[in-house]
């Protein structure tokens, strides 16, 4: 079986070689850059979920102190007693 002649000579095995160190080498240059971003979004993700939880819990406040105030005004607006007084009973012919 006869070699092609891309593998006989030496410049084209330097030229194939170098391609596969530099494919291995761009690979990991990916890869510890992918790493580095994917950190930086997880870290970020993290925050913003510290930050909603935060944000319920004063909603949660909120809405405690809210339903607390409604109960105190609802207390006060209710009709605690009425009491009529009918001046002109006589002209009205009312009974008592």
């Amino acid at each position: 079986m006869r070699m092609p002649p891309y593998f006989s000579r030496p410049v084209w095995q330097r030229f194939f070689a170098g391609m596969a160190i530099g494919g291995i080498i761009s690979w990991f240059i990916f890869l510890y850059i992918f790493g580095e971003w994917n950190e930086k979004y997880s870290k970020e993700i993290q925050k913003h979920r510290e930050d909603i939880a935060d944000l319920e819990n004063d909603i949660k406040i909120w809405q405690e102190d809210y339903k607390e105030l409604n109960k105190l005004n609802s207390q006060k607006l209710i009709v605690q007693e009425i009491k009529v007084k009918i001046q002109n009973s006589d002209k009205y012919k009312l009974d008592s």
